[in-house]
């Protein structure tokens, strides 16, 4: 973090055209089947922040509440709104800058706060939106900005919610259609319905789709071992969070018991870096999935997946139902920059929503991977929010001038 003297005008130039923030509360517009009957309590709110400079530039930043933390959308407007007339009086000329300053204006907010909590969301909109805007503002690409990349390919792993026979079977051959080598099916609800479709789906892939299966927590200590034994039956073995985050006891003993027979990810358990500590000092080695939203944005992530990679964890991106095609591509990004991630879950905008928000909605290439082609070749994030398309979905908005 550099101090108002003695800053080089790339700085200069950063801090001083900031005019105008802006924060959105927008409700994604779901496909009829993905409802809340379908989807339910998931991204009903997805958070904007827009930074604009004096030359009408913006930068733009989007994250998801964190579930883990109970946090509202509100609850995120109201912690941005008190950070946010700090943000002048730092400076911005590097991405290392971006993500120093941001810790330290986040770190003196908490410190402020009654009741702390990690502000999750809060820092994936600032990282995001001024990484968004620094690379605009230089007329660069943020690939090119953060570059070299480690990787131009990513392997996407998009999901299926068991949420009837027809869809589920419909999006499986379609996802096959399309060359993808891993989907990952949303279970839990319904587990013997679900259980009897899986069964179902996995004789029609055979091996030509590697299938994840997703509890999102909702088994028990006395379901999981007889659901995972029907799993290995079925020669599936890539189970991802079976048990509650908070099941501290249980999680550990069923690793233990099927180390070697199946690949555990954690998702819920893990959000913060000392709920990742936690995970490692009590569980054998498995995979944890991470994402911007639920983890706290493009640099935490980052360091987040070099800690568990030391400790011989294997590391998976994930993403939420509802986000936009501008979550998505700063995702893609962050698995290029790193090349390490086994693969992203890619819920993109065009397989969920009616509408995307940005111009050119971001989707996977054939074979069903993401590549930095079209990020490359457009500034900023590489896509571009189209302010018009929220005007029906804007639930509420803040926004002031800086100046």
């Amino acid at each position: 973090m550099s101090s108002s003297s003695g800053v080089n005008s790339d700085t200069v130039m950063l801090r001083n055209s900031l005019a105008l923030w802006r924060i959105r509360e927008i409700s994604p517009p779901f496909k009829q089947v993905f409802s809340s009957r379908v989807l339910p309590g998931r991204a009903e709110t997805s958070m904007l922040l827009q930074l604009q400079n004096s030359d009408g530039i913006s930068g733009w930043g989007e994250a998801i509440p964190c579930q883990q933390h109970n946090t509202e959308a509100a609850e995120i407007t109201k912690n941005l709104r008190e950070i946010l007339p700090r943000l002048i009086t730092f400076s911005y000329d590097s991405a290392d800058n971006i993500d120093s300053s941001v810790t330290a204006l986040t770190t003196w907010y908490r410190q402020k706060m009654e009741n702390p909590r990690p502000l999750l969301a809060e820092i994936a909109l600032l990282s995001s939106g001024l990484l968004d805007l620094l690379s605009r503002e230089k007329g660069l690409s943020l690939v090119e900005m953060l570059g070299p990349m480690a990787t131009e390919s990513i392997a996407y792993t998009p999901t299926i919610p068991l949420a009837g026979r027809g869809l589920a079977l419909s999006m499986l051959h379609t996802i096959a259609a399309q060359g993808y080598s891993s989907v990952k099916l949303a279970m839990g609800r319904d587990l013997e319905r679900e259980m009897i479709l899986l069964k179902e789906m996995v004789q029609r892939t055979g091996d030509s789709v590697s299938i994840i299966v997703d509890f999102e927590g909702r088994l028990t200590a006395e379901t999981a071992p007889d659901i995972i034994e029907k799993l290995l039956n079925m020669d599936l073995r890539v189970v991802e969070q079976p048990l509650p985050a908070d099941d501290l006891e249980t999680i550990p003993a069923l690793m233990e018991a099927y180390q070697g027979e199946i690949s555990f990810i954690l998702d819920q358990s893990v959000v913060t870096s000392q709920s990742l500590d936690w995970c490692m000092d009590h569980c054998p080695p498995g995979v944890v999935n991470l994402s911007i939203s639920k983890n706290g944005g493009f640099f935490t992530v980052g360091k987040l997946a070099k800690k568990a990679q030391k400790r011989n964890w294997q590391v998976a991106l994930g993403s939420s139902p509802g986000e936009s095609s501008l979550l998505t591509a700063f995702t893609r990004i962050l698995a290029a920059r790193h090349g390490t991630f086994i693969h992203h879950e890619g819920n993109f905008a065009t397989q969920f929503l009616l509408s995307d928000i940005t111009e050119a909605p971001l989707v996977p290439n054939e074979g069903g991977s993401g590549t930095l082609e079209v990020l490359r070749r457009n500034p900023g994030c590489g896509v571009t929010v189209a302010p018009e398309l929220l005007r029906d979905i804007t639930k509420k908005s803040a926004e002031t001038p800086f100046l």
